[in-house]
């Protein structure tokens, strides 16, 4: 029973995560079919009512088309409801019986029986069908038709060759497996496919960590991404006091965890603000504002971030085993920007406005912030100077 469950479970049964695409895929297939019957039925039998004789197979051709058009209008109508997709593939195989009983009044079993393996066998193709609905459906009907040339309802004249009858069973066997094989096929894809695609969101977040947005996306739709210069940006430049002194008698697992929470919560803060980390290099952090989308109010965003920065540490040293204190340091001007490297990308700002920031946070006090001449112009500029004058801003006069 345990390996029946197992059987089931990996060679017949979907994943509930795939059973939603599944469906779909299924049940756009089976619109087109309804589609096909609907007006092949529907133009067959205009013509035949145009044309028609006085033979007396037009009663069974009428109805042949007429049940063909009939199909195809209910398939339509109830595929827009939530049936089951597998009771809307049983619904065709029925309807396709049918059709195939017909024909035994009108045409030779072999033509017949082509007709309908060939019909099956494009359904199996198409469509994600269970395997012991398939069977069961199948040996459903040839019960009934055996039933029914038991007793004379049905007249079914075999063709002469001996080996007509073991062909045909052989067929339908060599169907019944390619349902398994074709259910598993596609239980492997969506595997696959999900697998790939869990990669690379995995593949995208790494980039993200380490590239801007818009960035990225010209990488992916160039190939490339060109350094640019930029005229109005701002950057921030933090890093510890006593970092050296206070680390020599840290673990190394203890002192990257506190890099690591602290650095954390700075990443947050300067998300929160549309400004972007640009790298650390040992306690030093950098980010910036301004690229690679403009934004007019660039010097204040990153003076809020820095704010931010000691309003967290102040609030952390009042629980925490160290005490850890920063300098921060903000410049404004132009700058370029773009990746560096090949194998291991690091996108990178560079010029004269960088080497301001990180003079300003040399020259900055312990938790405060120094703003250079540029900086406070662009505050000036944007009339929000004198909100964010406080004891610990410094200003570079010159």
């Amino acid at each position: 029973m345990r390996f029946l469950k197992e059987f089931y479970k990996k060679n017949i049964q979907i994943p509930p995560q795939f059973r939603e695409e599944v469906s779909q895929n299924d049940r756009r297939f089976l619109k087109i079919l309804f589609i096909i019957s609907l007006v092949f039925g529907a133009s067959m039998l205009a013509v035949f009512m145009a044309f028609k004789g006085a033979d007396s197979s037009t009663a069974l051709i009428v109805f042949y088309y007429s049940f063909l058009t009939v199909v195809g209008i209910i398939g339509l109508v109830v595929i827009r409801y939530k049936i089951p997709t597998s009771v809307l593939a049983c619904l065709v195989l029925v309807c396709s019986q049918v059709i195939i009983t017909i024909n035994f009044a009108r045409t030779p079993i072999g033509n017949t029986i082509l007709v309908f393996n060939g019909f099956a066998f494009s359904l199996i193709l198409f469509m994600n069908m269970n395997p012991i609905m398939f069977a069961l459906e199948l040996l459903s009907y040839l019960l009934a038709m055996g039933i029914c040339v038991w007793n004379g309802i049905i007249k079914i004249n075999l063709p002469d060759s001996k080996s007509f009858t073991g062909n045909i069973f052989f067929f339908l066997i060599i169907m019944f497996f390619l349902v398994f094989w074709k259910r598993k096929n596609v239980i492997g894809t969506f595997e696959r496919d999900i697998d790939l695609e869990s990669q690379r969101k995995k593949a995208e977040e790494l980039l993200r960590n380490i590239l801007p947005d818009p960035v990225i996306e010209e990488l992916k739709t160039k190939g490339f991404s060109s350094p640019a210069n930029y005229e109005n940006i701002t950057v921030l430049v933090s890093d510890f006091v006593d970092f050296t002194k206070t680390s020599s008698f840290l673990q190394p697992f203890f002192l990257i965890n506190e890099l690591n929470e602290i650095f954390t919560a700075f990443d947050k803060i300067t998300e929160a603000h549309n400004c972007i980390r640009i790298k650390t290099i040992g306690d030093a952090y950098m980010a910036v504002c301004g690229l690679p989308e403009k934004n007019e109010d660039h010097a204040e965003k990153l003076l809020l971030c820095a704010k931010e920065f000691i309003a967290y540490l102040e609030e952390r040293n009042k629980s925490s085993q160290i005490k850890w204190k920063i300098r921060v340091g903000l410049a404004s001007g132009s700058a370029v920007a773009g990746i560096i490297g090949k194998k291991k990308y690091i996108y990178d700002v560079l010029g004269e406005t960088v080497e301001s920031a990180v003079t300003m946070q040399t020259e900055s006090s312990p938790m405060h912030i120094k703003l250079s001449s540029t900086t406070v112009d662009c505050l000036n500029k944007n009339g929000c100077l004198k909100k964010y004058l406080q004891e610990n801003i410094e200003t570079d006069e010159k």
